[in-house]
């Protein structure tokens, strides 16, 4: 995934939509992106398995992150992404299709899929 990313333009700024499951690799996760993400905008994820906030900061500052902020939902910290970005900046959204999914949602790019009848 970081390969990817690098292989696109450089913006003035990154910041990340993050949440992911207590089973992953946090650290090997998140490590290959702090310097470049100006701000974590993180939440749990909705799955039994989710890494909390807190989980998620603490990894974050032990990883040296510059500025992290902790919501309520996937959804209100993707809301809160947008709101914080200006032009030129990316928003990252990754850590787990638990995360990717509602972010997309929130955005207006994802709608559930059909039901066949």
């Amino acid at each position: 995934y970081r390969a990817e990313i690098d292989a696109l333009p450089r913006p003035p700024r990154t910041l990340a939509v993050f949440g992911a499951m207590n089973d992953k690799d946090l650290h090997g996760v998140l490590g290959p992106f702090v310097a470049d993400v100006a701000h974590w905008f993180v939440s749990d994820v909705d799955s039994e398995r989710t890494a909390t906030p807190a989980e998620l900061e603490a990894t974050l500052a032990e990883l040296g992150a510059a500025e992290v902020t902790v919501h309520n939902g996937i959804a209100a910290a993707t809301l809160a992404a947008r709101a914080a970005a200006r032009a030129g900046d990316r928003v990252l959204a990754f850590g787990s299709f638990y995360t990717v999914g509602p972010a997309m949602a929130a955005l207006g790019l994802y709608c559930a899929p059909l039901v066949a009848e």
